[in-house]
């Protein structure tokens, strides 16, 4: 009598298999912790496991008695805290560890004493902060902070006395200032100017319209300046509010941006929108800025544009940019000033 042999497994089954075992591959050795472990492929396309990244590893060994061969007795006597490290690790990131541990003078101590650090000494609270800073708290410029700064900042910091919070809020708004003992006064720092790339510019009955379309322009530097803002124009016919998103990129990556609002008087004058931080812009590199405007369709518009243009020691060279879908370029459109610090 023939014995049966057995039915192959269902395509089922067969699945069933697969994923369980892709998931005890993906497990990896069950002693190691999941954060402890990585997958990595090689050249040949076969996977294996290994121990994440060097930082991760000496991660585990920060503060930990485990294999620890040396140990640090901080603080004076009868104030002592005990600080369990790794010569090996110590040593590999400083060249003093290393010649402590492995010099031609090494000893072969397993604490090291340090009486003169006490702990609670290096926690990063109010009283020691201000301890850090010394004298040279009173050389901050708070008063040129606006009252809302400093309220949401310095006011609860602890770090103040409550005196001295106490006379800065009635420095900002009291008839009879106190003395404080803070300069008051902001700094000068360096005049923003303006790079004009029109000679001129005009409106006309259904010429130039704002749609919630990009206009955009490329521009290039002969020496490091730092882009500040866009000089926009502003409605053709009388006041209006504006809605602006204005944008810095070079090469496709966004370097700031800032959504804001500006009033126009109905004047050919530029109005400036400011980044919120001014951004360095190297030499030789092409940059593109970009205005998205909502609000009076009806604007003015720049004419007869510079490819070149010399504006105080820096030198700007323009060029039409592909992000532009309403209507600007070199020789016309928005985008008539750059304002920049040098």
């Amino acid at each position: 009598m023939t014995t049966a042999s057995p039915l192959p497994p269902t395509t089922t089954a067969r699945r069933k298999r697969r994923r369980k075992r892709r998931r005890t591959a993906r497990r990896g050795p069950p002693s190691e912790p999941a954060w402890y472990r990585c997958r990595v492929t090689g050249e040949a396309g076969q996977n294996r496991f290994c121990l994440c990244l060097l930082v991760l590893r000496n991660a585990l060994m920060f503060n930990n008695e485990h294999m620890a061969d040396i140990h640090f007795i901080v603080g004076p006597p009868g104030e002592t805290q005990t600080v369990p490290a790794h010569k090996y690790v110590l040593a590999v990131g400083s060249s003093v560890f290393g010649a402590m541990f492995y010099g031609d003078l090494a000893e072969g101590q397993a604490q090291i004493h340090i009486p003169d650090v006490e702990p609670a000494g290096l926690a990063v609270t109010p009283r020691n902060q201000r301890a850090a800073l010394g004298k040279a708290l009173y050389l901050l410029r708070i008063p040129s902070m606006s009252l809302q700064e400093f309220a949401d900042g310095p006011a609860q910091s602890d770090v103040l006395t409550l005196t001295e919070t106490h006379n800065i809020f009635l420095w900002y708004t009291a008839t009879n200032k106190p003395q404080l003992d803070f300069p008051v006064g902001k700094r000068v720092g360096l005049a923003p100017q303006r790079c004009h790339r029109f000679q001129a510019s005009a409106y006309r009955s259904n010429q130039w319209r704002y749609r919630g379309r990009c206009d955009s322009i490329q521009f290039a530097v002969d020496r490091r300046i730092f882009m500040a803002g866009l000089g926009l124009y502003g409605s053709s016919g009388g006041k209006a509010e504006y809605s602006v998103r204005i944008e810095l990129k070079r090469q496709g990556t966004l370097l700031a941006h800032n959504l804001t609002k500006f009033l126009s008087d109905g004047s050919s004058s530029t109005f400036a929108v400011w980044f919120e931080h001014p951004v360095q812009v190297e030499q030789d590199t092409f940059y593109t800025v970009s205005a998205v405007l909502d609000g009076n369709e009806l604007s003015y518009f720049g004419q007869e544009g510079m490819t070149e243009v010399q504006s105080g020691k820096v030198t700007f060279q323009f060029q039409c940019s592909s992000d532009s879908t309403n209507g600007t370029g070199v020789q016309g459109g928005q985008i008539p000033e750059l304002i920049f610090y040098c």
